[in-house]
């Protein structure tokens, strides 16, 4: 499997929140920090969103992701007194979304009177990128696909009709629909940020060269595998210091500090997700002894093996495994 569908099939949506806010003109709106992702896509209209010191105008069709949710303010026309989202929803008795629970019914949230200035398809997803396995890939705060670009894949449209029927009509089985439907967005939308980005160093880059995408496919494919610096040099057809010189540049770390941190965030998944023993899993994943596996998971994850498997049994808040 290559590197890219190997951390995007770990993308996992979780706690989903979608609403359809309308809003009218010379309004601001506040969506102040909290956990998870949110998106919007215009259905009608124009707004524009502002994020630090960067404004994206958004127009019909247009959608925005923002991996990491920092604060930013969504306004239409010259704005106007800014409104905080938290208190619109507690004002009207709305139900509270939750990064760890999400929402089983969609909202229909009215800011201002008609006629509306813009009409959203706004979400939330308890998706992190870290999670995955993704924050290698220095996501920028905010991606905006443009709805007349042509990179906007059918995909990418197709979902997003499925997630605004589910939220138009809300039939029964609206949870699992939506929740597969936005899983499929973040996944595509998260594919082809990558695919079209321009970033200097990381994941990004590596695998836009032929030379690196094949190492780091057969990191990925076989994390256990007792690769050291010939072996992985062969793969990328390259002379020993040469790599290792070609995997820092282009990786910003050395190849063995990636190769760590890929087996530890496979380790990680696999102690949540079986009752396998630390030095079986250790052992899968090309450590010598349970106590050389049960160091390195220490180190990176600051807890042992075992009490990382305790911290994250079903019912507690889970902890974020390692990046890769």
């Amino acid at each position: 499997m290559d590197v890219i569908s190997s951390l995007l099939q770990e993308v996992r949506v979780q706690a989903p929140l979608l609403s359809q806010l309308a809003i009218a003109n010379d309004a601001c709106i506040d969506m102040e920090r909290a956990r998870g992702a949110p998106f919007h896509f215009v259905i009608e209209g124009e707004a524009t969103l502002i994020s630090g010191a960067s404004e994206h105008l958004l127009k019909r069709g247009d959608v925005v992701l923002l991996p990491h949710w920092d604060h930013y303010i969504i306004k239409t026309g010259r704005g106007g007194a800014r409104q905080s989202i938290r208190q619109i929803v507690a004002e009207r008795t709305l139900p509270q979304w939750s990064d760890s629970v999400g929402l089983d019914v969609p909202l229909h949230i009215e800011i201002g009177e008609p006629p509306f200035a813009a009409r959203l398809l706004s979400g939330i997803v308890g998706f992190k990128p870290e999670q995955a396995g993704l924050g290698s890939f220095n996501f920028p705060p905010v991606i905006v696909f443009r709805g007349d670009d042509e990179k906007l894949t059918d995909i990418l449209r197709t979902s997003l009709a499925l997630v605004l029927r589910e939220l138009e009509h809300s039939e029964p089985g609206f949870a699992a629909v939506s929740s597969r439907a936005l899983e499929l967005f973040c996944v595509q939308a998260l594919r082809e940020w990558l695919l079209q980005s321009e970033s200097e160093t990381g994941l990004a880059t590596a695998v836009k060269n032929p030379r690196m995408r094949r190492v780091l496919d057969a990191i990925h494919s076989q994390p256990g595998f007792h690769w050291n610096l010939n072996s992985l040099a062969r793969v990328g057809g390259r002379s020993r210091s040469s790599f290792a010189q070609e995997f820092l540049d282009t990786m910003g770390r050395t190849a063995f500090d990636y190769l760590r941190e890929v087996r530890m965030r496979k380790a990680a998944a696999m102690i949540v997700a079986s009752e396998e023993s630390i030095s079986g899993i250790g052992a899968k994943l090309g450590y010598s002894s349970g106590a050389a596996f049960i160091r390195a998971f220490t180190a990176e994850l600051g807890e042992t093996p075992s009490q990382y498997r305790k911290h994250n049994v079903r019912g507690s808040a889970p902890r974020a495994p390692p990046e890769a």
